[in-house]
């Protein structure tokens, strides 16, 4: 077999697995809208690449080719979108902002993409050639230039949220992020300088190197989590608000619940402040991550509900024997405190019911040795008793 085939189907088996885990582990939701498609350009950009390695008849090598540069336009622009939802995501950029870049981007695909499958009628875009090195025209060079735009672009933005973020992990994942755009772009360059004297584009072998990077990550540095189990997937199929918090209790991710009480917050927030300006104690201590870790089974009234309480379960995230973090579930404690109340109320009440009950039965003895004491004098009075047996009788009316 051909080495020019062996080489262009190992690097469509090794995009392909890359694309296969990253589908069937799914992606964080801030990058669910982008990684995948970037993903799939890849294998696509990878098959075109394999087909013109394979076909010499013109009319397949010149269909196989302009797979290859749908591919390779879509993998470049997916990826440079996607480090823009990374950048809107720690709130490295606002997300107006990064709206409008991926809006004007998509637009700029679709441009190159519809220069691209009406070559054949301009022929503006490169000349197929089977037998070597094909004739680029303007337009390709335009195409270039825009994918060089979006491979630095996408590069100078990773670097510059690696030197935002104080997390080391973070900084990594964007460096990582950053040679994964960077190595296909090096390939290409080469290619496009004519430095190497190569003939096919090998940029394909780029991207094959770049997706085992980024496997690599995924595996090893576990890139957005990624591998094992989703945490915004498992966070917001939660019903309870819930946040987690790494082992420096900065908010790692919060839950649509907990965002609905606590406000959307940045990546990397503190997150007792944030509790403490919406969480009161009840005895007026303060709230530390100690109390939280340590009293389950405090309840603390929400600030702005004053008739709504909750209380705050954690539960500790261990690697091994190491505590990495904590995911902290709130659950709605009204009800409870509620009947609690009710309850001390009715309580109240029957104490003073039989507290009255006992006054009056005991004023009523009083009243009785009264009585029988006044009888005793009407009996023994002498001479006319009218008018003392008036006086006497009065106490019946009172």
């Amino acid at each position: 077999m051909n080495a020019s085939i062996v080489e262009a189907t190992i690097c469509l088996v090794v995009v392909g697995v890359s694309c296969v885990f990253v589908l069937a582990k799914g992606s964080p939701r801030f990058l669910a809208a982008y990684l995948p498609l970037a993903c799939v350009s890849a294998f696509v950009c990878c098959s075109g690449h394999l087909g013109t390695r394979i076909f010499v008849e013109p009319q397949a090598y010149s269909l196989a080719l302009y797979v290859l540069y749908a591919g390779l336009i879509g993998t470049v622009a997916f990826w440079w979108m996607s480090i823009l939802d990374v950048a809107r995501h720690y709130r490295y950029l606002p997300s107006r902002i990064v709206k409008t870049i991926q809006q004007i981007s998509l637009g700029i695909v679709l441009l190159l993409l519809l220069g691209l499958i009406t070559n054949p009628w301009h022929g503006q875009v490169f000349v197929p050639n089977p037998s070597g090195r094909s004739v680029f025209m303007p337009l390709w060079y335009v195409n270039a230039a825009t994918m060089w735009l979006f491979i630095m672009s996408a590069c100078l933005l990773a670097i510059y949220s690696a030197s935002r973020t104080q997390v080391r992990t973070d900084r990594a994942q964007m460096i990582l992020l950053a040679l994964a755009m960077l190595i296909p772009g090096l390939f290409n360059g080469l290619y496009l300088s004519g430095l190497a004297n190569i003939v096919n584009d090998p940029t394909p072998i780029g991207l094959a190197v770049s997706s085992t990077v980024f496997v690599y990550a995924i595996f090893r540095g576990q890139l957005y989590v990624l591998s094992g189990v989703r945490i915004d997937q498992f966070m917001d199929n939660l019903k309870r608000p819930g946040i987690l918090v790494d082992r420096h209790y900065r908010v790692v991710y919060m839950n649509n619940a907990a965002r609905l009480i606590f406000g959307d917050q940045p990546v990397h927030t503190p997150a007792v402040p944030v509790l403490a300006s919406k969480l009161v104690s009840g005895s007026g201590d303060a709230l530390t991550p100690d109390r939280i870790e340590n009293s389950p089974g405090d309840v603390f009234q929400v600030a702005d509900q004053p008739d709504t309480w909750s209380s705050i379960s954690a539960q500790p995230i261990r690697n091994g024997q190491k505590q990495i973090g904590s995911m902290w579930l709130f659950e709605d404690e009204t009800s409870k405190v509620r009947a609690s109340r009710q309850f001390a109320a009715d309580q109240r009440l029957d104490s003073l019911r039989m507290m009255a009950g006992g006054i009056a039965h005991d004023f009523n003895n009083l009243l009785q040795g009264v009585i029988g004491n006044a009888e005793l004098v009407e009996l023994n009075l002498p001479g006319d008793t009218a008018v003392s047996y008036t006086h006497l009788r009065a106490h019946e009316t009172v």
